[in-house]
C-alpha cells in the first residue's frame, strides 16, 4: 500500500487524517478506515542557535528599545536606552558584535551629552566601516526635544561632535528612523508635532552625506491634503536598489477608519515621485507600526492590524516593486492568532527572501519570527526566540546577517521582582556558519576587597 500526497510545503501541517480503503479489483471494497499521519517538521532554512544572550552589561534599572545595524566587516552594533546609567535619566548605550554574535570590546555610551534624557535610538552602518546613531534628546534644540546624531568609526570611536538632525525646531521631534544611502551617506525620518505651513503632526526626512553634512533641506514626507493635523507618525525609511527612497508612516483617519499605513517614494535627491499610497488593503479599525525592507526588485512592508486575523492585533505584510506597485496580496505573517501580535520588524535576507519578527502577549509575552522565500512563501513555521527566563519580552529589532541568517534583539524584563529590564539577542542561522568556542568564565572572584591605606602606600603595586 502506498499513500501519496502531491502537496509539498516547507511549513507542513503537523497532523492530518487520511481515509484508507482496500479494493479487490472486482467490485469489492473494505470499509474505510482512518489513519492519522504526523509530520515532524525539519528546518529548511536558518534555525535558532545557542540560547538567548544578554546584550547589556550594566543591569541596573531599565534597558529598553534596542536598534541594530550591520557593519562593513560583517559584524553589527546594537544600541539601546538605559535608565540612570549616565548619571541622569535615560542615556543611549551600545555594544559591537562580531559576525558570529560574540562581543567586540566593551559596552559604550553613544550619547556624548548626558543631561536630561536621550532616548528612541536608531542606528545604521556606513560604507566606510563606521556607523551613525540618532536619538531623541531632551532640551537640545530651540523648542524642546530635538534629534541628535553622532558618527562613529569602524572601531566604535566617536568621529566629530554630536550634530542636530532637524533644522526646524517647532514642537518636539520623535521616533527617528534611519537608512543607509548609496555613496556612503544616510537619511533620517522622524515625526514632528510642531506647526508648519498651517499644519502639524507630520513626518519629515533629511539626507546626509558620509561626513554628516546635510544634503538639501528637510522634506515633509506626507503630502495628502484633507487630513492635516490628524496625525502622521511612526515613520520607517529605506533606500531601494534603484536609488529611490521610500518613507512609510501611520496616518490617523486617512483610510476613513482609525488609522492606516501609507508610503511615498522619492528620488535619490529627495524629490517626490508620484503620490502617496496606502499599504494596507484591510481598512477596519487600526493599522499601524509599519516596517520596511528593500528587496532585489522592490520592497516588503509589514504592519500591525487590529481585528483582521479574527483575534486582537495581528501582523500583515505585502510585497511591492520599485515603482510602489503591489506584487502580492496582503498576507498574514503570524501563524498563532490567539490574543495579540505587535510591532513587526522586517529584514531582507542574503540570497533572497525576508524574515519578520514580532512579539505576542500569549504565555507572558514571546518573541517570534517567520521566514519567507523571495516569492513570499513561508519557510518553516513560526520560530520562538526567547528562552531567557524573563517575562514581558517585547520591542523586537531584526537585522540580516550573511548567508540568509539573521539576529533579533529585544527587551526582556528580569524575574528579579524589581520590574527592571534588559536587552537580549538570538542568532538564527546555519550552525556551520557560527562556530564558537566555549567562552571563558570568571569564577571565585570576590565582589569587593578592602585595604588599609598605609599598606597600599608602603607596598605600592
Amino acid at each position: 500500500m502506498c499513500i501519496r500526497d502531491s502537496n509539498s510545503s516547507s511549513d507542513p501541517v503537523p497532523s492530518r487524517l487520511a481515509s484508507v480503503m482496500l479494493t479487490d479489483g472486482d467490485g469489492g471494497s473494505s470499509a474505510p478506515r482512518t489513519m492519522q499521519i504526523n509530520v515532524t517538521a525539519q528546518p529548511d532554512g536558518a534555525m535558532p542557535l545557542f540560547n538567548a544572550e544578554q546584550v547589556n552589561t550594566y543591569t541596573t534599572s531599565y534597558q529598553t528599545t534596542p536598534a541594530m545595524a550591520r557593519l562593513a566587516d560583517g559584524g553589527y552594533v546594537t544600541i539601546w536606552q538605559s535608565d540612570g546609567q549616565d548619571g541622569w535619566g535615560y542615556g543611549m548605550f551600545g555594544q559591537r558584535f562580531a559576525a558570529d554574535g560574540t562581543r567586540v570590546g566593551n559596552e559604550f555610551r553613544v550619547s556624548d551629552s548626558t543631561p536630561h534624557n536621550q532616548s528612541d535610538g536608531a542606528v545604521v552602518g556606513l560604507a566606510g566601516g563606521g556607523f551613525v546613531a540618532v536619538y531623541r534628546a531632551q532640551y537640545r534644540d530651540a523648542s524642546g526635544d530635538g534629534l541628535i546624531g553622532q558618527r562613529f568609526d569602524a572601531i566604535g570611536a566617536r568621529v566629530g561632535s554630536e550634530f542636530l538632525v532637524n533644522s526646524t525646531a517647532d514642537g518636539t521631534q520623535y521616533q527617528p528612523a534611519i537608512t543607509p544611502l548609496a555613496g556612503g551617506g544616510f537619511a533620517v525620518a522622524w515625526y514632528s508635532d510642531g506647526a508648519r505651513d498651517g499644519r502639524s503632526a507630520d513626518v519629515f526626512f533629511q539626507r546626509f552625506d558620509a561626513n554628516g553634512v546635510k544634503g538639501g533641506v528637510e522634506t515633509r514626507a506626507n503630502t495628502s491634503t484633507g487630513f492635516e493635523n490628524s496625525g502622521q507618525y511612526e515613520p520607517a525609511i529605506i533606500q531601494l536598489g534603484n536609488g529611490d527612497i521610500v518613507v512609510a508612516w501611520r496616518s490617523d483617519s486617512q483610510d476613513l477608519s482609525n488609522s492606516g499605513v501609507y508610503a511615498q517614494r522619492f528620488d535619490s535627491a529627495g524629490n517626490t515621485l508620484g503620490t502617496e499610497f496606502r499599504l494596507n488593503v484591510y481598512t477596519n479599525d487600526y493599522q499601524y507600526a509599519p516596517s520596511l525592507a528593500a528587496t532585489a526588485t522592490g520592497f516588503v512592508a509589514a504592519w500591525t492590524s487590529r481585528g483582521q486575523d479574527g483575534s486582537w492585533d495581528g501582523i500583515y505584510a505585502r510585497m511591492y516593486d520599485n515603482a510602489g506597485a503591489p506584487v502580492s496580496g496582503e498576507f498574514r505573517v503570524n501563524d498563532t492568532t490567539g490574543s495579540g501580535q505587535y510591532t513587526p520588524s522586517i529584514a531582507a535576507l542574503a540570497g533572497g527572501g525576508f524574515a519578520i519578527a514580532w512579539f505576542d502577549d500569549n504565555s507572558n509575552y514571546r518573541i517570534l519570527a517567520q521566514k519567507f522565500d523571495a516569492a513570499g512563501n513561508r519557510v518553516d513555521g513560526e520560530l520562538q526566540l526567547d528562552n531567557t527566563g524573563t517575562s514581558y519580552d517585547q520591542e523586537p529589532a531584526m537585522l540580516a546577517l550573511a548567508n540568509g541568517s539573521f539576529v533579533v534583539s529585544w527587551r526582556g524584563s528580569y524575574d528579579a521582582g524589581d520590574g527592571s529590564s534588559g536587552i537580549y539577542q538570538r542568532i538564527v542561522g546555519n550552525p556551520a556558519d557560527f562556530p564558537r568556542q566555549t567562552a571563558p568564565t570568571i569564577v571565585d572572584l570576590v565582589s569587593a576587597v578592602t585595604f588599609l591605606e598605609n599598606q597600599i602606600n608602603v607596598t605600592p603595586a
